[in-house]
């Protein structure tokens, strides 16, 4: 008897914005190829990456799921820009439209700076302006999101078959003083301003526990300053060595409003991101070895 497939989890399965479902997930095939898709055999998109080895690398994303499938399909191109600095690790991002014939401008993704050092070395956020559904020009944020943020929109991601959330559900209470939990890492996209935003209510900068975390008085879907999240991912956990994270839009990004553009471009910067993150960690690792076998 062959091996029973395994059911696609509800939360995979619910419809999202141009093509894309709500929740899906990145697979990497080879060091060259990453996946949009569902499941390993169901893939959505696939994405190119050229020159994996050089310092200053690009993506392709794909309006097609395999690269056999010949067409015009170039979607976008995620240019890695040149490091500032070797020892400063974070970079800034190009991102192009290679079949508008120049009637859609590239869009910038920059990394917002911090007085911390640490923050020279390990990317925090990265800011992009582009036009949406409307033809109005918006300014979106991907914000790094910890465990100990207590980031609910990253957490529901840990697992696959985890159920389906949304935005304006119930944000379970936030945990005070020292508490365990299962560490994840991820990221979260916001929509500055815009129509959904939320006032702040009173008593809103209150903040919490031994770390002082800032209480988000939201439902799911919302920052403490109000502002609406459009996407987030978090990093795979388990034995699948080929899953990198899964992702879901969030609000006006799963509905389409803003846009086909604005969801691939969400969607490429999250690989973008996340890819940097990788090549950045194993440069450290690699220079930590280098050291090590140094001193013997």
């Amino acid at each position: 008897m062959g091996k029973e497939e395994k059911p696609t989890p509800e939360a995979l399965l619910e419809p999202g914005p141009h093509g894309f479902p709500a929740r899906w997930i990145l697979y990497q095939k080879s060091c060259r190829t990453l996946k949009y898709s569902t499941s390993k055999e169901s893939p959505l998109h696939y994405i190119e990456c050229h020159s994996y080895w050089a310092r200053h690398p690009w993506q392709v994303l794909h309006s097609v799921a395999h690269k056999k499938e010949k067409s015009a399909s170039t979607a976008l191109i995620a240019i890695y820009k040149p490091k500032k600095s070797f020892f400063f690790r974070p970079r800034d991002f190009l991102i192009k439209f290679p079949n508008s014939g120049g009637s859609k401008p590239d869009i910038e993704m920059k990394r917002l700076d911090n007085s911390t050092f640490q923050s020279l070395m390990v990317a925090k956020a990265y800011e992009f302006t582009m036009p949406t559904g409307g033809g109005k020009q918006e300014q979106f944020i991907w914000r790094k999101a910890d465990w100990g943020s207590q980031t609910e929109e990253v957490r529901a991601l840990t697992k696959e078959d985890n159920p389906p959330v949304h935005t304006n559900d119930p944000r379970p209470p936030q945990k005070t003083g020292m508490h365990f939990s299962k560490p994840y890492s991820g990221w979260i996209l916001i929509r500055v301003g815009g129509p959904n935003r939320k006032p702040l209510p009173p008593g809103s900068d209150k903040k919490m526990g031994m770390f002082e975390f800032k209480v988000n008085p939201f439902p799911l879907g919302f920052v403490e300053s109000g502002d609406e999240i459009v996407a987030s991912y978090c990093l795979a956990t388990g034995w699948v060595a080929t899953r990198k994270f899964i992702f879901q839009f969030w609000g006006s990004g799963v509905t389409g409003e803003l846009g086909e553009d604005f969801t691939r471009v969400a969607a490429l910067t999250g690989s973008v991101i996340w890819d940097d993150e990788v090549r950045e960690a194993q440069r450290r690792r690699n220079a930590a070895n280098h050291n090590n076998n140094n001193n013997f």
